[in-house]
């Protein structure tokens, strides 16, 4: 199995990373100092005896070695008003929100007037739209009637 490692170091040998996940992991918690005496044991074997775990452990050990000397940003770096920035932009983010909401809620109130005043009677203006502009013999004057022979729903019979 490869393991690629993120450290801008060039390759000098494309076997330098080949190792199995079990001496990838335990390389990696020995460097980190967290194995027993037993796995430290058998790191120490695989660096006397192995080259590539030689050149594996070393890129490991410049990684971890470049990571412990990154700069952290000083606490004068950071702005004294930070958390008052932040909780501003919360804020508006939730003024915005609701503004929104208010909006959605808005344009809801006003179709639901607006449907409510149509009229939906026979002498309503709709109603007088729409027969103007019908086709002569599709208006009807008496509204569908349908017949069952059958009933849409079971009804159930009470057994005495």
């Amino acid at each position: 199995m490869k393991f690629d490692s993120p450290s801008p170091c060039p390759r000098d040998d494309a076997d330098a990373t080949d190792l199995s996940l079990e001496q990838f992991d335990l390389l990696s918690a020995y460097l980190d100092g967290e194995v027993t005496s037993s796995e430290r044991q058998k790191v120490r074997y695989w660096l006397e005896s192995d080259p590539n775990f030689q050149k594996s452990y070393q890129k490991l050990l410049h990684l971890q070695q470049g990571l412990t000397h990154l700069s952290t940003p000083s606490v004068s770096s950071i702005p004294s008003d930070l958390p008052q920035q932040i909780f501003r932009k919360f804020d508006r983010q939730r003024h915005h929100r609701n503004w929104r909401i208010a909006g959605g809620f808005t344009a809801v109130v006003l179709l639901t007037t607006a449907f409510s005043q149509i009229n939906f009677s026979e002498n309503s203006w709709t109603a007088k739209l729409a027969k103007h502009f019908a086709a002569p013999g599709q208006i009807h004057s008496q509204p569908l009637k349908l017949a069952l022979n059958r009933p849409l729903v079971e009804i159930p019979t009470a057994t005495e």
